[in-house]
Protein backbone atom coordinates (compact mmCIF):
# COMPACT_ATOMS: atom_id res chain seq x y z
CA UNK A 1 0.00 0.00 0.00
CA UNK A 2 1.53 3.12 -1.08
CA UNK A 3 0.56 5.07 2.39
CA UNK A 4 2.92 2.47 4.75
CA UNK A 5 5.40 3.30 2.15
CA UNK A 6 5.44 6.89 2.29
CA UNK A 7 4.02 7.04 5.78
CA UNK A 8 0.42 8.63 6.52
CA UNK A 9 -1.05 10.44 3.91
CA UNK A 10 -0.94 14.71 4.48
CA UNK A 11 -4.73 15.64 4.80
CA UNK A 12 -4.82 19.94 3.35
CA UNK A 13 -5.91 22.64 5.51
CA UNK A 14 -8.85 24.83 3.67
CA UNK A 15 -9.00 28.45 5.23
CA UNK A 16 -12.35 30.15 3.81
CA UNK A 17 -11.76 33.53 4.96
CA UNK A 18 -12.94 36.83 3.52
CA UNK A 19 -9.89 38.74 5.03
CA UNK A 20 -6.93 38.45 3.43
CA UNK A 21 -4.54 39.40 6.25
CA UNK A 22 -5.84 37.06 8.24
CA UNK A 23 -5.52 34.34 5.80
CA UNK A 24 -1.84 35.21 5.22
CA UNK A 25 -1.53 34.85 9.12
CA UNK A 26 -2.97 31.60 9.35
CA UNK A 27 -0.92 29.86 6.60
CA UNK A 28 2.20 31.51 8.53
CA UNK A 29 0.96 29.92 11.32
CA UNK A 30 0.43 26.34 9.98
CA UNK A 31 3.46 26.51 7.90
CA UNK A 32 5.11 27.25 11.33
CA UNK A 33 3.43 23.84 12.47
CA UNK A 34 4.38 21.98 9.25
CA UNK A 35 1.39 21.55 7.47
CA UNK A 36 2.44 21.25 3.95
CA UNK A 37 -0.59 21.52 2.39
CA UNK A 38 -2.58 24.98 3.02
CA UNK A 39 -5.55 26.39 0.92
CA UNK A 40 -6.93 29.56 1.39
CA UNK A 41 -10.16 30.68 -0.26
CA UNK A 42 -12.16 34.33 0.44
CA UNK A 43 -16.14 33.16 -0.15
CA UNK A 44 -18.67 30.66 -0.27
CA UNK A 45 -18.58 30.22 -4.13
CA UNK A 46 -16.95 27.16 -5.39
CA UNK A 47 -15.74 26.08 -1.97
CA UNK A 48 -18.09 23.05 -2.63
CA UNK A 49 -16.27 22.07 -5.24
CA UNK A 50 -13.04 22.46 -4.44
CA UNK A 51 -14.00 20.44 -1.00
CA UNK A 52 -14.71 17.38 -3.39
CA UNK A 53 -11.62 17.62 -5.14
CA UNK A 54 -9.78 16.36 -2.05
CA UNK A 55 -9.84 12.85 -0.78
CA UNK A 56 -9.02 14.58 2.49
CA UNK A 57 -8.46 17.59 4.31
CA UNK A 58 -9.86 19.65 7.51
CA UNK A 59 -11.60 23.19 6.98
CA UNK A 60 -11.19 25.75 9.04
CA UNK A 61 -13.28 28.49 8.66
CA UNK A 62 -14.76 32.29 9.60
CA UNK A 63 -17.95 32.74 10.94
CA UNK A 64 -19.49 35.89 8.81
CA UNK A 65 -18.35 35.64 5.62
CA UNK A 66 -19.08 38.97 3.46
CA UNK A 67 -22.39 39.98 4.37
CA UNK A 68 -23.53 37.40 6.13
CA UNK A 69 -23.58 36.93 9.48
CA UNK A 70 -23.81 32.84 9.93
CA UNK A 71 -22.09 32.04 6.44
CA UNK A 72 -19.39 29.81 7.75
CA UNK A 73 -22.27 27.76 9.59
CA UNK A 74 -23.04 27.05 5.83
CA UNK A 75 -19.52 25.95 5.12
CA UNK A 76 -19.32 23.90 7.99
CA UNK A 77 -22.65 21.80 7.06
CA UNK A 78 -20.83 21.63 3.04
CA UNK A 79 -17.76 20.08 4.58
CA UNK A 80 -19.74 17.54 7.03
CA UNK A 81 -21.63 16.49 3.53
CA UNK A 82 -18.57 15.47 2.42
CA UNK A 83 -17.01 13.75 5.24
CA UNK A 84 -14.59 16.60 6.04
CA UNK A 85 -13.70 17.82 9.43
CA UNK A 86 -14.69 21.39 10.22
CA UNK A 87 -14.10 24.11 12.55
CA UNK A 88 -14.91 27.92 13.04
CA UNK A 89 -12.53 30.76 13.65
CA UNK A 90 -14.20 33.46 14.19
CA UNK A 91 -13.67 37.18 15.40
CA UNK A 92 -15.46 36.69 18.41
CA UNK A 93 -17.57 34.51 20.22
CA UNK A 94 -20.87 34.33 19.49
CA UNK A 95 -23.52 33.20 22.77
CA UNK A 96 -25.70 31.76 20.42
CA UNK A 97 -23.19 29.15 19.42
CA UNK A 98 -21.48 28.00 22.18
CA UNK A 99 -24.20 25.28 22.86
CA UNK A 100 -23.30 23.90 19.98
CA UNK A 101 -20.54 21.00 20.50
CA UNK A 102 -20.66 19.33 17.05
CA UNK A 103 -18.52 22.23 15.94
CA UNK A 104 -15.22 22.83 17.13
CA UNK A 105 -15.13 26.54 17.60
CA UNK A 106 -11.79 29.12 18.10
CA UNK A 107 -12.09 32.94 18.64
CA UNK A 108 -9.45 34.64 16.55
CA UNK A 109 -8.15 36.44 19.67
CA UNK A 110 -7.31 32.56 21.26
CA UNK A 111 -5.23 31.80 17.99
CA UNK A 112 -1.84 31.37 18.95
CA UNK A 113 0.28 27.92 17.39
CA UNK A 114 -0.67 25.89 20.57
CA UNK A 115 -3.90 26.62 19.80
CA UNK A 116 -4.57 25.79 16.13
CA UNK A 117 -1.97 22.61 17.23
CA UNK A 118 -4.76 21.22 19.37
CA UNK A 119 -7.49 22.72 17.41
CA UNK A 120 -6.28 20.41 14.24
CA UNK A 121 -5.48 17.21 16.36
CA UNK A 122 -8.76 17.03 17.20
CA UNK A 123 -10.12 17.03 13.53
CA UNK A 124 -7.55 14.82 12.46
CA UNK A 125 -9.56 12.44 14.61
CA UNK A 126 -12.60 13.00 12.45
CA UNK A 127 -10.39 11.61 9.63
CA UNK A 128 -11.03 9.02 7.43
CA UNK A 129 -8.13 6.64 7.33
CA UNK A 130 -5.01 7.32 8.50
CA UNK A 131 -4.58 11.07 6.71
CA UNK A 132 -2.58 13.68 9.41
CA UNK A 133 -3.03 17.27 8.98
CA UNK A 134 0.42 17.29 11.29
CA UNK A 135 3.75 15.33 11.60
Amino acid sequence: MLEDWLGPLRAAVFIVDDDAAWQRSMRKTLRELGVRRVYAVDSREDVEDLLASFDSCVVLTDLRLGNDALGGLSIVDMAHRLGMPAAIIAGSRPTRLEHLRAVSFLSKMEVNSDSIRTLLRRLEQRLAGSARVLE
